[in-house]
């Protein structure tokens, strides 16, 4: 049975691989290359959002950052609709989370990553049945509300935007990286309100405790705090869905990706912890983090189509 849903609300760091090897992503502890040291006089990865390491470069690093399937693009309302039956399983789960600032981006690592046969899985769009099993969730955003936002819907970007990345079936990131359709990945819209976003403020709270890049915080748990209540109140217009890429470096053209319209709310009050986040190791040190969305790629000519068609299932 289909049905609207209620309000749901260690991107690792990626590094050049050495020479004839595919491009990885690694664990975010991992040192970055030496060349990457050098030119940045530090541990960081040889890629930024801004400046001589900025998106327009990644592709003299990653040359498939130029290839024709990159993300993200612009999502339009008239996009064809064609029913795609998206199962989410787990979401209504008691979740945990870790979270951690990886330099890029804070990530929030899922409990269910550890476990062989996880409850938390997506299924059933993009005309795939396999099993895509929930590894991790993370947030882009901007230095101020007028940006931040990965996609744009109907040429409007928002201040925040959350993936919540799924691996085929029981592989690991840098395993489901390197394959094929390897990633399913939805992607949710912020809109600023006046009041905090009450579903978040565990979230809110551990970030404030991993200001800088390598700290790491326990979420605190709550029998309210589950994947769907970080969701949208309702998924009534439904989700954009096309083949595309990893938004950050090795940039892979792996993932299948799930963007819905209907926005979460979140207040300046909570975003302001976001960019209180720094890309540096080390107390004292003020690098932000902030503004780390990729600019639009082209769509050539990929098929975007929209559909309405969403299922949560009770998973225990």
């Amino acid at each position: 049975m289909y049905r609207t849903v209620r309000y749901l609300s260690k991107w690792t760091k990626l590094l050049r691989p050495p020479l004839g090897q595919s491009a990885a992503i690694l664990p975010s502890t991992t040192a970055g290359t030496d060349k990457a040291r050098s030119r940045n006089n530090s541990s960081g990865p040889d890629w930024t959002h801004s400046g001589d390491t900025g998106p327009e470069h990644w592709h003299k690093l990653y040359p498939v950052a130029k290839g024709k399937s990159q993300s993200p693009i612009a999502l339009y309302s008239d996009s064809p609709i064609q029913t795609c039956d998206l199962k989410l399983h787990g979401y209504r789960n008691q979740a945990k989370f870790t979270a951690s600032n990886v330099g890029s981006t804070v990530s929030f690592k899922s409990e269910c990553a550890k476990m062989a046969n996880s409850p938390c899985f997506i299924n059933g769009a993009h005309g795939w049945w396999e099993k895509y099993c929930l590894n991790h969730l993370h947030f882009h955003w901007g230095v101020t509300s007028d940006e931040g936002s990965e996609h744009t819907i109907d040429d409007k970007r928002y201040p925040l935007e959350l993936h919540i990345v799924h691996c085929l079936g029981n592989m690991s990131l840098t395993q489901a990286c390197n394959r094929p359709k390897g990633l399913a990945v939805l992607g949710f819209m912020f809109e600023i309100t006046e009041e905090d976003n009450p579903a978040y403020t565990p979230f809110i709270d551990a970030m404030k405790n991993v200001k800088y890049k390598g700290e790491e915080e326990k979420v605190k748990t709550n029998p309210g705090l589950t994947l769907e209540s970080l969701l949208p109140s309702t998924l009534d217009t439904g989700f954009f869905y096309y083949s595309g890429s990893l938004t950050t470096p090795p940039c892979s053209e792996v993932v299948q990706w799930m963007v819905f319209s209907d926005t979460v709310p979140i207040s300046e009050n909570q975003m302001s912890v976001f960019r209180d986040l720094n890309r540096c190791s080390g107390k004292g040190c003020v690098e932000s983090m902030s503004g780390n969305w990729r600019p639009i790629q082209p769509t050539n000519d990929r098929k975007v189509y929209i559909s309405t068609s969403i299922d949560i299932k009770n998973t225990r």
